[in-house]
């Protein structure tokens, strides 16, 4: 079991690499062209593979991978577009939409990915409750959480009523 501040710093760390590599995109695509690496793939399959990349380190960064996905499908449209405006760059729509394929691509599998990891945990029924249908018997793991912070918030008041109690049978 790790510390809790490892867990939040590394998350932190993904974050920050992240948004540097999104900003690397952005430079290759609007900096000078002669100071661009090339590994000389074809633009087609440079934009593809930038943005799959790109998006898998930002989504594991972030939450939510189809949000995540869809915000830099509109960057790769956005950047290649603003390639008009600079004098040695032609804004070219197939490369464009190779850019939003990739980051779509792995925005999808990411999401999918996520989903198959998250295992459904049973729902334990009382006695008082109505019986649910067999889907209802199951819940998410951040469902299940949820669970167990409520009955943590409840054992807490509980902590905290006892002296309040104890007092006010003492003063009466």
């Amino acid at each position: 079991m790790q510390p809790k501040g490892m867990r939040v710093s590394r998350r932190i760390v993904i974050k920050v690499c992240s948004v540097v590599s999104v900003g690397l995109i952005a430079y290759a695509a609007l900096g000078p062209a002669n100071w661009q690496l090339r590994p000389m793939l074809g633009w087609k399959t440079e934009h593809f593979l930038g943005f799959l990349i790109v998006t898998f380190i930002a989504c594991v960064a972030w939450p939510r991978p189809l949000i995540v996905g869809l915000a830099l499908m509109a960057t790769a449209g956005l950047l290649e577009a603003l390639q008009g405006l600079t004098p040695d760059r032609v804004p070219d729509l197939p490369t464009a939409l190779c850019g939003a394929g990739g980051a779509l691509l792995a925005s999808v599998a990411a999401e999918v990915f996520i989903r198959a990891r998250s295992p459904m945990r049973p729902v334990v029924l009382s006695a008082d409750s109505p019986q649910k249908g067999p889907k209802d018997r199951y819940m998410t793991e951040v469902e299940s959480w949820r669970e167990i912070q409520s009955s943590n918030i409840e054992f807490t008041m509980k902590r905290l009523r006892e002296p309040i109690e104890r007092a006010t049978e003492i003063a009466k």
